[in-house]
């Protein structure tokens, strides 16, 4: 059921189109989604990054042989604002 009164008035208005009505509107609606996905967390990463071409700028990666100083790792954490529990 729903409770909010503008949605309500929103529905009886859909209600009310025909099938080709309710057939644009939601591809409308479609169409506002996908120009909105450029707001994904990706999305918004890449933009935050001046050089996409500097490799200095992105994440790093590390292989499975690949040695982690705990202790730096949570200092690091820690002086971003995460609460850290590291597991052995």
């Amino acid at each position: 059921m729903i409770t909010n009164p503008s949605l309500q008035e929103i529905m009886k208005k859909v209600d009310r189109l025909s099938l080709t009505e309710k057939i644009e509107l939601i591809a409308y609606i479609a169409q506002k989604a996908r120009q909105n996905s450029s707001f994904s967390a990706e999305a918004k990463a890449i933009e935050r990054i001046k050089d996409t071409e500097n490799s200095n700028q992105w994440v790093t990666t590390i292989n499975p042989d690949d040695e982690i100083n705990e202790q730096e790792l949570k200092h690091w954490l820690h002086q971003r604002g995460y609460q850290t529990e590291v597991s052995s």
